[in-house]
């Protein structure tokens, strides 16, 4: 048994290492890798695709320019998955191929603008192109003398100027122009010669801004970009399945090792199932004695208690130790019970044992206790309870930690030897049986422990076993009250929004404390309760219910918390709290605590 504490933590470090070298050594993803893949080409292909369709346009062999809108639709959504190529990489590689993602998806940005400029400029300049033939073809076929020459020049300079538009063929083309633009007798022909200069005009500025585009369209570097992708896409993925390939080689190894160390496990636990069944029978030995104690008669149990003691201090083998259980009167633990650890001990298992004897002949006992004020944990109202106290003459603690020891997780032992959940149990059964803790501690003197359990008089606990499960608290639901919730686990505060709106309330959930604040500023009067948790990182339930009472008085807050406050405490006072209420919630009783805020008047 003593040899567990040292091999689970070399378990759990050969799984940690299973776990390392399994999610290591994954194989990639083969469809994604497909996928990239073809992403990256159809980019290439459908780059070349929109090139071509660009020249067919130009030369007016394209009806339509759908082919160019395919092309552009295509490659954007081909970029959309590129971005699944840099999953494969971590580090610099993943920063690089990131970087090569982005220049490629810029660069089809960057041609869907030009297309775009290009489907308007070049449909007007074909346009005018076909204008320019057919009505230059009919004025020179019906026209006669220096009209029809002046036309005639007209076609010789222009169809130069379209072979090579540059900036000295396009000046003949245009003295051409103008020379035909100047008015003449015949005015049937004057709107049509006139409806051809300006056609003619429009070529000559349209036609080097179009070619423009073109040119920029042919050089536009998508595909370069592309393959360059490609290129370093393939690279790290080859390295990339290589070190999954040596991590897989190490898993093997490393499981190997694990199996073998179960095997010793194995041979370790069959050698503890003895020392595991004694000491079962031990626990057992101790139950009967319970029993016993329990069904003693009122006038024996102090007999029997001692004659139990004896005995469970001889099967213990604690030779020498004093042990004190007794009943008291005085100020300090009226009406309860300790024990007192033996001198000259660190530590014993005995106390646990002697809180559960003390614990079951208290309940037995069913004496009658006063009324009960206030609590450092937990709040109780008005009337009688068993009290069980357990003292010791330890180290003590400081306020700040006796404010915590209830909180789960909490703990004061190095990280190893505790989970913290220990004295949560204890008071959620506590809560549970509808008792409540009272803890005082100072340093150096020790700590107490008062346990308060409410008094079940013989006649009503006989009325409550008859009648008790049939006997149902009617729930009472909202009319759509908003309320605001606040609580930094996610998950509890969707399980509380889930149980509100159920209650017939509309709740607002926020998991984050200043994120809550901000909406409450924003609408104060929009919430009719705040219903938040006290333990939260980036302000407490205090703090925010503090600064919540500030900005609205009337407002009832409601704190959760899983180890109990008394209201009384001026902090929760001063803060505006209304009431305490402990986790887990349940509906029941988060219905009675908003109805009696919320409809008692």
């Amino acid at each position: 048994m003593k040899s567990l504490p040292i091999l689970a933590p070399v378990v759990a470090c050969l799984l940690i290492v299973l776990t390392y070298l399994l999610l290591q050594g994954a194989a990639l993803d083969a469809a994604r890798h497909e996928r990239t893949l073809d992403a990256i080409r159809t980019v290439i292909l459908y780059n070349a695709a929109l090139q071509r369709d660009v020249l067919r346009a130009r030369a007016g062999l394209l009806r339509s320019y759908d082919p160019l809108v395919r092309s552009i639709e295509n490659l954007n959504e081909a970029t959309q998955t590129l971005p699944a190529a840099r999953d494969i990489a971590s580090g610099e590689a993943r920063a690089d191929i990131e970087r090569r993602i982005a220049e490629v998806i810029a660069a089809v940005c960057d041609e869907e603008t030009l297309v775009e400029g290009f489907k308007s400029d070049n449909a007007l300049l074909q346009n005018s192109l076909n204008y320019f033939n057919y009505m230059s073809g009919r004025l020179t076929s019906e026209g006669d003398g220096l009209r029809a020459v002046e036309i005639g020049a007209l076609m010789i300079a222009m169809s130069r100027f379209i072979s090579d538009p540059q900036p000295e063929a396009a000046r003949p083309v245009t003295a051409s122009l103008d020379r035909l633009a100047r008015p003449f007798v015949d005015a049937v022909s004057a709107s049509d010669v006139r409806s051809l200069v300006s056609h003619g005009r429009l070529i000559v500025t349209r036609l080097p801004a179009v070619d423009d585009l073109v040119s920029r369209l042919q050089a536009a570097p998508t595909s370069e970009r592309a393959r360059a992708l490609q290129d370093l896409y393939l690279d790290v993925h080859g390295r990339a399945a290589a070190r999954a390939a040596r991590f897989q080689t190490l898993l093997y190894v490393a499981a190997l090792v694990l199996v073998g160390y179960v095997a010793y496990l194995f041979a370790r636990l069959r050698h503890n199932a003895r020392i595991l069944r004694e000491r079962l029978e031990f626990e057992g030995f101790i139950a009967s004695i319970s029993t016993q104690f329990i069904n003693l008669p009122r006038d024996r149990i102090r007999a029997g208690i001692s004659k139990g003691l004896a005995r469970l201090v001889e099967h213990a083998g604690l030779d020498g130790a004093q042990i004190f259980v007794s009943r008291t009167y005085d100020a300090d633990l009226s009406g309860g019970y300790f024990y007192r650890r033996p001198s000259g001990r660190s530590t014993a298992r005995l106390p646990n044992d002697l809180i559960e004897l003390a614990s079951r002949w208290t309940l037995a006992d069913h004496e009658r206790q006063g009324c009960i004020d206030a609590l450092s944990h937990g709040n109780l109202p008005a009337g009688h309870y068993i009290r069980l106290a357990v003292r010791d003459t330890g180290s003590g603690m400081d306020q700040a930690t006796l404010e915590r020891i209830f909180e789960p997780f909490f703990t004061t032992k190095p990280a190893g030897h505790g989970t913290g959940l220990g004295l949560s149990t204890v008071h959620g059964i506590v809560a549970a049986h509808r008792g409540a803790v009272d803890v005082r501690s100072q340093l150096g003197q020790g700590t107490t422990f008062e346990i308060y359990f409410p008094q079940i008089e013989p006649a009503s606990a006989q009325a409550d076993e008859g009648e008790g499960e049939a006997t149902e608290v009617p729930v009472e639901y909202g009319n759509g009250e908003t309320i605001l919730v606040v609580d930094d686990d996610t998950p509890l505060m969707q399980l509380a929004e889930e149980m509100l709106a159920a209650l017939g309330y509309e709740p607002v959930g926020f998991d984050r404390s200043p994120a809550a604040l901000n909406a409450f500023r924003a609408d104060p009067g929009r919430f009719d309760l705040v219903l938040t948790d006290e333990v939260m990182p980036d302000m407490t339930g205090v703090e925010l219910s503090g600064k919540l009472h500030e900005i609205r008085s009337d407002l009832p807050l409601v704190l959760m918390t899983g180890y109990g406050r008394t209201l009384r405490s001026p902090q929760l006072t001063a803060a505006g709290i209304s009431e305490v209420i402990n986790k887990p919630l349940l509906s029941a009783s988060v219905a009675q605590c908003l109805a009696r805020h919320l409809h008692s008047g």
